[in-house]
């Protein structure tokens, strides 16, 4: 004998949700992340060189890098930074002599995103390259890095010093640190196109062994060619004092070469920089 079960619900314990929210709610896009960043593009060569700077909220796990070429071709995304703490990529995909533009994502812990940030344009090909000479990597204040030269190097050493320069730009510490010597001579070759080229050589005597006029002189070889003769970095500026010097080169092979020769006493080397010359 069938049996009847009588329940009985309470209007007022139902909740009534209209199916337009329910679409609405299977169908929501994540909550727009306030995006503040500022970027900067700077081309050295085949690669350029992205930083950026503003606030980066905690609940961001990602900045995204977008793309894209000519002034209207679509930006996707080239690469996710993990480490929100950074503020600088390189892109080391692009062709020279090609017109790119980038911009920023934030992406939030819980998959929120930002706007794209504003476009960034630049031009490819332009030739610079910089080496923190006997020291790290980092990245100057123009975006553009200094790249590492901390390895073994025959016939060579590495000084750091603990000394801060006075008058030098917080984030060009760094490269007055540590220097590459030798006691006979440094050696520093570029893999560059046929044109004109400014070398900068990044000094500063930060050694107490060499303080003292003449202790320490060489001359400088530039392309084969005897460039600054008998440099002798303490008797021009004294001790722990930057001094840059610059040569300028016509390259017509496809290697450019820079040469410290000892005189008396080896050469010492903070840094380099190679950018090339626009044809005037």
């Amino acid at each position: 004998m069938a049996r009847t079960i009588r329940i009985a619900i309470s209007l007022a314990s139902l909740v009534f949700v209209p199916a337009t929210a329910i679409h609405a709610q299977q169908n929501a896009e994540p909550a727009l992340l306030p995006n503040e960043l500022s970027l900067t593009a700077v081309p050295a060569g085949s690669q350029v060189h992205l930083s950026w700077s503003g606030k980066v909220d905690s609940g961001v796990a990602a900045i995204e890098v977008f793309r894209g070429t000519g002034d209207d071709g679509e930006l996707s995304l080239l690469h996710k930074v993990a480490d929100v703490s950074t503020s600088t990529y390189t892109d080391d995909t692009t062709t020279t002599n090609t017109a790119y533009r980038y911009a920023l994502r934030l992406r939030g812990k819980d998959d929120a995103i930002s706007a794209l940030g504003q476009p960034v344009a630049v031009h490819s090909g332009h030739y610079v390259r910089r080496i923190n000479c006997g020291g790290e990597r980092f990245v100057g204040p123009d975006g553009i890095p200094w790249e590492a030269d901390d390895g073994r190097v025959l016939g060579t050493g590495r000084y750091t010093t603990k000394f801060t320069l006075a008058g030098v730009y917080p984030q060009m510490r760094m490269l007055y640190k540590s220097e590459r010597w030798a006691y006979r001579g440094l050696n520093y070759k570029f893999e560059v196109d046929a044109g004109k080229y400014a070398v900068v050589l990044v000094f500063a005597e930060t050694n107490p062994n060499y303080t003292g006029n003449g202790k320490r002189t060489f001359d400088v070889f530039v392309g084969g060619e005897k460039a600054l003769e008998a440099v002798d970095v303490f008797s021009q500026v004294g001790a722990n004092k930057p001094l840059h010097l610059t040569v300028h080169a016509e390259v017509k092979t496809s290697e450019l070469v820079v040469e410290l020769r000892k005189k008396k006493a080896g050469p010492a080397l903070k840094g380099i920089w190679v950018e090339a010359l626009p044809d005037l």
